[in-house]
């Protein structure tokens, strides 16, 4: 019994991975249609993944990333991603993502 709330908190971590994890996916999917066939690099170390608590089902990601890594033309931009999960669906939908460049 003494296990019990040990397990509940894991299993609502990894509930948590998850979502981020897919919430990811898709950003990185609208990276690829954003970046036009450009070479790029997410930094895996700077992406942040913050729920929004004003609308349930949407997760806020962003993080850095670097066109044409290890060129001398290489460029840091930050990416800014909105993903929803809609009612009945078990994958995220981007609903905006955009790069600031740096």
């Amino acid at each position: 019994m003494r296990l019990l709330p040990i397990a509940v908190l894991l299993a609502l971590l990894a509930a948590c991975s998850s979502s981020e994890d897919k919430s990811l996916a898709e950003c990185e999917k609208a990276m690829v249609a954003k970046s036009q066939s450009a070479t790029y690099e997410m930094q895996k170390n700077t992406i942040k993944f913050v729920p929004n608590l004003d609308a349930p089902g949407e997760m806020d990601v962003s993080g850095e990333v670097i066109f044409d890594p290890g060129l001398p033309r290489a460029s840091t931009s930050l990416f800014e991603c909105t993903t929803r999960v809609a009612e009945g669906k078990s994958e995220p939908d981007v609903i905006k993502f955009s790069l600031v460049w740096k």
